[in-house]
């Protein structure tokens, strides 16, 4: 009997279908749900596939979030490549004013607001900020909030919060051409699965009823035994049957197994090479060097050598989506290291590590994380002089070093891709 085979090979199957649905899953926008407050952000695309514009729509549904007189709506945006939580307000709509208005640093870009606060028969209070020609954008979370009084004049407010990955219409273009190719992959696998567990099914069942009258066997007549002998004819037919039509699809679904393993290696490619690219898009190339890729990072030095504060250029670093570098392991300090030895001009790098708030024990700046053994120069940290609570990368040394927190040099910083 080959059913248990089939049936390891079908399950196996079924599960690069759930594989196929997830990234099918994967490429749709994000979108609030419906709800008393809405959020809607949608790209159109260019004959061509390339990103057109953008739109952002602020709606509320005022008698559902129990508003009884709206007073305010307003749409913010996470901040470039800052902290995920720090939002700014790109436009406002209230009734004190005539129209909304965008926020300054929008006012000279390509983008168009408009909005109605009326809870008129047929219409929908809204905020709508639309972008003509949309370039790619770093931010990655909206926020829509309104305020308000209820039927009893009391304060209400409602909002809601939307998180898109970082990327623009072009690459969602990309995205959908290989989610189409893989939607038309998991039908031609189910196509073949559902053949291939027609016949399984039909030779389960026949093996059932020829167990059943085998153990009847021994108090049988000639009648049934006979039944028996024709009922095993017929399964090795189905049987030789089934080994013919799978020995015939296997090739296929192997094939198209593999192209699938393909497709979701390109996918997951391409996902990286946005990422990447609206990352460094951010960067001010005038004030960082920008290193390669390294295990889904990358690093940026600051050209310019300054007296450091850990402090504000954590924050510089912030602003660009990272943190003062953080070195995990000796790979990791290895890369950095070659790095920053390629940079002339300076001999003093520094790290997010420090021993500020208490004296021996080194933790990183912006994860609190304590600082693993790692490549101390000869005698490091010694601690010389009672105040040297930073950790740098000092070449002439050839390796880390403490070192007084007010000291100039150059920084690194860590940007998650």
């Amino acid at each position: 009997m080959k059913v248990e085979t089939m049936e390891y090979i079908h399950n196996g199957n079924r599960q690069a279908l759930t594989v196929i649905a997830v990234l099918v899953t994967f490429t749709t926008l994000c979108a609030a749900g419906r709800s008393a407050i809405n959020l809607d952000i949608s790209r159109s695309l260019e004959p061509s596939g390339r990103p057109g514009g953008m739109m952002i729509n602020c709606s509320i549904d005022t008698t559902a979030a129990g508003i009884d007189t709206l007073a305010r709506l307003a749409v913010f945006g996470s901040r470039p490549y800052g902290a995920g939580d720090d939002l700014d307000q790109l436009a406002v709509f209230d009734i004190w004013s005539k129209s909304p208005k965008l926020a300054e640093d929008l006012e000279e870009a390509d983008v168009s607001v408009v909005g109605d606060l009326s809870s008129e028969p047929l219409t929908t209070p809204h905020l709508e900020l639309i972008w003509r020609s949309y370039t790619a954008s770093s931010r990655q979370v909206f926020k829509c909030v309104a305020n308000g009084m209820d039927s009893d004049g009391q304060a209400a407010s409602v909002s809601t919060t939307v998180q898109v990955g970082a990327m623009d219409a072009g690459c969602c273009y990309k995205m959908d051409k290989l989610s189409t190719e893989l939607t038309g992959l998991s039908d031609k696998m189910g196509a073949t699965l559902n053949l291939t567990g027609e016949v399984a099914s039909q030779i389960i069942s026949l093996n059932t009823l020829f167990g059943n009258m085998e153990a009847l066997f021994t108090t049988a007549d000639g009648r049934v035994i006979t039944q028996i002998q024709s009922l095993a004819n017929k399964f090795e037919k189905l049987e030789g049957k089934f080994d013919d039509v799978y020995g015939r699809n296997s090739p296929r679904m192997q094939t198209l197994t593999d192209k699938m393993e393909e497709l979701q290696k390109k996918l997951n490619s391409l996902e990286q090479n946005i990422n990447l690219q609206f990352r460094l898009s951010g960067i001010d190339k005038g004030r960082f060097d920008v290193s390669s890729v390294y295990e889904g990072r990358v690093y940026l030095v600051s050209k310019a050598e300054e007296v450091f504060n850990i402090a504000r250029a954590n924050n510089y670093c912030r602003e660009s989506g990272g943190y003062l570098v953080e070195l995990d392991d000796g790979q990791e300090y290895q890369f950095v290291f070659n790095l920053v030895s390629t940079i002339r001009g300076a001999n003093s790098f520094w790290t997010g590590g420090n021993d500020i708030e208490e004296e021996g024990t080194w933790v990183y700046y912006n994860s609190k994380k304590p600082v693993p053994q790692l490549s101390w120069s000869g005698g490091q940290p010694d601690n010389m002089g009672g105040h040297e609570d930073c950790m740098e990368i000092r070449l002439n040394f050839g390796g880390l070093n403490d070192w007084l927190c007010n000291q100039p040099g150059k920084f690194i910083c860590e940007i998650p891709i």
